[in-house]
């Protein structure tokens, strides 16, 4: 409903409506202009005598089609606009022409207005009645108060009162008319509201600064300067709608600056966590955080144009590492929510990521921020680095440059203020002590490597970023069109595996056990470089090598001891024996192929391969199910998901080696066999597997080693489609699997070396 008042109504800006309405005929007889140019003359330029046969038909007929797309445009937008702003200007003309004479007569008679509408009789009136009174007094034999009234009172009923009823009729005839034309302007916009806008126009610096000032008009509330829900809503529909344009996201962020971006978030934030009746709904909030975030990643991306300079950076940074006063919470504890959403450049994520870790390693976080509310996956805290540990996952060069301190660093941001927050010099290292201190499940604990801190890191955070730059891809499926891969991820991985490696008693256990089920999409990516360190010096010369490598060089132990680990996580132990399965049957290929060895030999080596892997695993869930950690598998479901996604998209996955014609029944039978498989592994009791675990020189461990990992059937089924090898050859080769199989177990058994003296020497090394 239309709320203009007298006053609106007396200036209405009827030539503006005027200017617009010529302005849509003018663009509508230039379109139709344009498209009979491109339906006739352009046509003419490709003419029979220039150009025939069907392609030119075909040309000339797309051009048609174009022509009249456009007039079909201006006939139902542009002409029907132009018609209705025409209407409006005449009966807006109209309005305030009646009411500028309505007002007029109302001046002339020395009246006034009120702002409802109501004419009253003004002072220099009541003055001029009152001496009239006083004049006449005598004459008319009456005191001059009572003739003073009678006399208001004709001026009121035949003055005051018509004219009041006339400027609040044309009033109420100019609101009508306003409800009326923003009713028939929607229903146009409406109609066309999937329409595309004219080329170029959303990248329109005049546009973006529109809409930007607009955006910043709605934060600051409007005309009573207090925000409300419904202006939240349009606010975060229209900067979701712009979040990926680069002129309106750089408007935007410099509009409001770091301190305004901070300021607006707090604002409602603290309504919607504080301890009054809330404004704003927690939805809202969440609506506002994806909005911005999509924004600030635009605005802040390097390879866009325009985007923001480094000094905004550096603001943003110093904004986040202070409060607004010494026990208030940082900048980051508001803007970390943020992070979560968007596709982050590395040149700004790793330094803000970076300074968040550096702040965190000088002690908790200040108490009071919104992330007390937010909560984390498991434990409602206040750490901001949980987010930034999100958003580094979600952009893989962004993670690898945060572990390997390659690209830009928070160093590199002129005007940052650094003092006393150093950078980490070793974030693996400080990421995995930190995350231990999870181990408490609520936002209140002490103990971890830190002693006393309220803002554990949550495992699974850190596990996903690790997973995320060691293996070049992101874990979240929205953001895997981001693959980076080079030298920097084996990099990672190795530091990852140097870690694990030395500090396993950490991951066997919660709440570090929840990183495992990474280091298993890990081993995945690089199992070929798995197979080629627990293989014999003659295997290694012709294995697959498929790219970024880890530096496992040909000592067995650190790998057998990290493929251990992988044996205490049921997704894990499948991702990695369904990887090494999988690359097995490309082993045997590349054997046949490149090598001059016969198919039995190419079977034996492939198989030896396998066999250390599935057996070092399946060491590694036995201990796991002794010590308490697992009985069984959790969900069988997940176990087939990642048995699958490693089957049908071949071992090296995640570097994109899709190896191999698989797929079909092949695939599901292998998957169901390996699932089969892993799910039998985690099936057995504490007890049993305590049991067959106490001496690991028994034959009831070798003997469970060999009915829990043991691929038979998968090679039976390889074997039986052989056709260069004939029956006898095909049961060698399976009498020669089962052997290469028991040195296999043999090898886990003595510790991962080859052979019992090195056993021996290690074990005195150790005491």
């Amino acid at each position: 409903m239309s709320e203009l008042n007298w006053q609106q109504v007396n200036q209405l800006p009827v030539d503006a409506v005027k200017s617009a309405a010529d302005y849509w005929t003018t663009y509508r007889g230039k379109v139709v202009e344009s498209a009979e140019t491109v339906g006739s003359d352009v046509a003419k330029t490709i003419g029979d005598e220039h150009f025939g046969g069907d392609v030119a038909d075909a040309s000339r007929g797309q051009l048609q089609k174009i022509a009249t797309e456009f007039e079909q445009h201006v006939d139902e937008f542009a002409k029907p606009l132009a018609v209705l702003l025409e209407d409006a200007h005449e009966v807006l003309s109209r309005d305030k022409q009646a009411m500028n004479a309505a007002v007029e007569r109302v001046l002339d008679a020395q009246l006034a207005i009120k702002p409802d509408g109501e004419v009253y009789l003004t002072d220099t009136v009541l003055g001029n009645i009152v001496r009239w009174a006083q004049a006449n007094a005598e004459r008319a034999g009456k005191p001059w108060q009572t003739l003073a009234e009678t006399e208001i009172a004709r001026w009121q009923q035949q003055a005051c009162d018509p004219m009041t009823a006339q400027v609040k009729g044309i009033v109420e005839a100019a609101r009508a008319h306003d409800d009326d034309i923003t009713t028939k302007l929607n229903a146009l916009r409406d109609k066309h509201v999937d329409m595309p806008p004219p080329v170029g126009s959303d990248e329109n610096k005049d546009v973006a600064e529109y809409w930007a000032s607009k955006a910043v008009d709605l934060l600051n509330g409007g005309a009573d300067g207090k925000m409300s829900p419904a202006e939240l809503d349009e606010f975060n529909k229209l900067v979701e709608e712009r979040s990926g344009q680069p002129e309106f996201s750089t408007a935007l962020m410099n509009k409001l600056g770091p301190d305004g971006l901070v300021e607006h978030l707090d604002k409602v934030s603290n309504d919607v966590f504080g301890d009054d009746k809330s404004t704003y709904s927690k939805e809202q909030l969440s609506a506002m955080h994806e909005s911005l975030g999509k924004t600030l990643a635009t605005a802040t991306d390097p390879t866009k144009q325009p985007h923001v300079d480094e000094r905004w950076t550096a603001e943003f940074m110093n904004r986040g590492a202070t409060g607004d006063n010494s026990n208030a919470p940082n900048g980051y504890q508001t803007v970390a929510p943020l992070l979560k959403h968007g596709k982050y450049h590395e040149d700004f994520l790793t330094p803000v990521a970076e300074h968040m870790m550096a702040i965190d390693k000088q002690g908790p976080w200040p108490d009071g921020s919104e992330l007390d509310n937010l909560g984390g996956p498991k434990n409602p805290n206040a750490n901001p680095l949980n987010y930034a540990l999100e958003a580094v996952d979600h952009n893989p060069k962004a993670a690898q440059n945060l572990f390997t301190g390659n690209g830009k660093g928070m160093e590199d941001i002129e005007g940052v203020d650094l003092s006393g927050t150093p950078a980490v010099e070793d974030p693996v290292k400080y990421l995995m002590d930190r995350a231990e201190d999870s181990k408490a499940g609520g936002n209140l604990f002490t103990g971890g490597t830190d002693g006393d801190r309220r803002d554990p890191l949550d495992p699974n955070l850190v596990g996903n970023a690790l997973e995320s730059a060691a293996t070049g891809v992101s874990t979240d499926p929205d953001y895997k069109d981001r693959p980076v891969v080079d030298s920097n991820a084996g990099k990672v991985a190795d530091k990852v595996i140097d870690y694990a490696t030395e500090n396993r008693h950490k991951f066997t256990k919660e709440p570090m056990n929840d990183m495992v089920d990474n280091f298993g999409n890990i081993t995945a990516a690089y199992m070929d470089d798995f197979h080629r360190s627990i293989a014999s010096p003659t295997t290694q010369g012709w294995a697959v090598d498929r790219g970024p490598s880890l530096d496992l060089g040909s000592d067995a132990t650190q790998a057998g001891k990290w493929l251990k680990l992988m044996g205490s996580d049921e997704i894990a132990s499948a991702t990695v024996q369904a990887a090494s399965e999988r690359l097995m049957y490309d082993q045997i290929q590349t054997a046949r192929t490149t090598t001059d060895l016969e198919p039995g030999t190419a079977y034996n080596e492939a198989f030896e391969m396998h066999g250390n892997v599935t057996a070092a695993v399946t060491d590694g869930t036995l201990d796991a199910i002794a010590d308490g950690v697992h009985q069984q598998a959790e969900d069988h479901n997940d176990v087939v998901d990642a048995v699958k996604k490693v089957v049908e998209g071949g071992a090296g996955v995640a570097f994109g080696y899709a190896t191999g014609p698989w797929g079909g029944e092949a695939a599901g039978q292998v998957t169901s066999a390996i699932a089969d498989r892993v799910g039998k592994q985690f099936e057995i009791t504490e007890a049993e597997a305590a049991r067959t675990v106490a001496d690991k020189t028994t034959t009831a461990y070798q003997k469970a080693l060999a009915d829990y990992s043991s691929p038979n059937a998968s090679i039976e089924r390889l074997l039986a489609n052989e056709r260069s090898m004939n029956d006898i050859t095909k049961s060698t080769t399976l009498e020669n699997f089962t052997q290469r199989f028991n040195d296999s177990i043999q090898w886990v058994v003595r510790g991962y070396t080859d052979t019992a003296e090195e056993e021996e020497a290690e074990e005195k090394e150790g005491s």
